[in-house]
C-alpha cells in the first residue's frame, strides 16, 4: 500500500503569525499515474492542472484553424506566447522542463515561413535561428516570431 505525505502548511514558528489558521482551507492535489519518472512530462501535467484551457463559444459556421504552433519534443515547453502588435509578431517563451538539453523545434499550423529570432525579454531580435533552438536543462529561452504575410492567424 502506498501511501501520500502533505505538509501544505508550517505553524512550528511563532515569528511573525501565530500558530493558527482561521477559516477553511483547501488544497487540491492531481495525481497521475506514470511509469519511469519524465521531467518533461510531469511539468507538463502540472502545467495544465495549474493553467486549464480556457474555452470561449464560437460561431459554428466559422471555418477551423489549425493549431497556431507545435513544439517538439515534449520536454520542451511553451509558458507563453503573446502577439507584439506593433511589431506584427509573437513573442514565445519556451522552458527546457527535462532537465536534459534539449533540441527544439518549432512548426506552424498554416505552413506560413516564418523569421525565428533568440529575443530579449521584450521582443527585439537579438539572433536570428534556423532549424534546432538549444535549450539548456530548466532554461527559459525568449524567441520572437515574426508574422508572415499571408498567415491566417490574426492579431488579438
Amino acid at each position: 500500500m502506498q501511501k501520500l505525505f502533505s505538509y501544505v502548511m508550517n505553524n512550528y514558528w511563532t515569528t511573525n503569525y501565530r500558530h493558527d489558521q482561521e477559516g477553511p482551507v483547501f488544497f487540491r492535489y492531481s495525481i497521475a499515474p506514470h511509469g519511469r519518472f519524465d521531467a518533461g512530462a510531469a511539468a507538463r501535467f502540472g502545467m495544465e492542472k495549474s493553467q486549464p484551457l480556457l474555452a470561449v463559444p464560437v460561431d459554428e459556421c466559422a471555418p477551423l484553424l489549425p493549431s497556431f504552433l507545435h513544439v517538439s519534443p515534449a520536454g520542451v515547453v511553451v509558458t507563453a506566447l503573446k502577439p507584439i502588435t506593433e511589431q506584427d509578431a509573437w513573442l514565445v517563451r519556451l522552458f527546457g522542463a527535462s532537465g536534459r538539453p534539449e533540441q527544439g523545434r518549432l512548426s506552424w499550423g498554416d505552413g506560413a515561413p516564418r523569421r525565428l529570432w533568440r529575443s530579449d525579454l521584450d521582443g527585439e531580435a537579438v539572433e536570428r535561428v534556423a532549424g534546432h533552438i538549444g535549450v539548456r536543462p530548466f532554461e527559459m529561452v525568449t524567441m520572437r516570431l515574426d508574422r508572415a504575410p499571408n498567415s491566417v492567424f490574426p492579431f488579438p
